[in-house]
């Protein structure tokens, strides 16, 4: 694990995906013959991003600072797809009890979140449950910027 120190270590990927063309759906007229039968076309993902655990304070929904690059790869897939939703998961580490590890899991996925919509709302109520026992707060351990 990393405490910030190496700001050049790999922490992530990003990455297009191939556009899928979906064949034609030719489609029937529905019972009462006043319509027609749809079919809801299929989600086709258009990109991945990774945020590895090692931007994490270990145990910690504490985000690092030297996630802008990963965070810079984001933005670009972003931009170059402006309409494709995004859906944000949250992993946790390898280590600890089922509990712990869900509640850890869901913390990273919303930390991940309020940076994106910039809500400083959940980083304080995040900061305020937590606290340093989440890995919020005042460490002794120093952090390089």
């Amino acid at each position: 694990m990393t405490n910030g120190d190496d700001m050049n270590e790999i922490g992530g990927i990003a990455a297009e995906l191939p556009v899928d063309n979906p064949p034609a759906l030719f489609l029937s007229p529905t019972n009462d013959g006043k319509g027609k039968n749809s079919i809801r076309a299929r989600l086709n993902p258009v990109g991945c991003w990774r945020l590895d655990d090692v931007r994490f304070t270990f145990g910690s929904s504490f985000l690092l600072p030297n996630t802008k690059k990963e965070f810079g790869e984001l933005d670009a897939l972003i931009k170059k797809h402006p309409k494709a939703p995004l859906t944000i998961f949250g992993h946790a580490d390898p280590v600890g009890n089922d509990d712990f590890n869900k509640k850890l899991s869901g913390e990273r996925a919303e930390v991940v979140y309020a940076l994106l919509i910039r809500d400083t709302a959940r980083w304080e109520k995040l900061y305020k449950s937590g606290g340093t026992e989440s890995g919020w707060g005042i460490s002794i351990y120093p952090i390089r910027f």
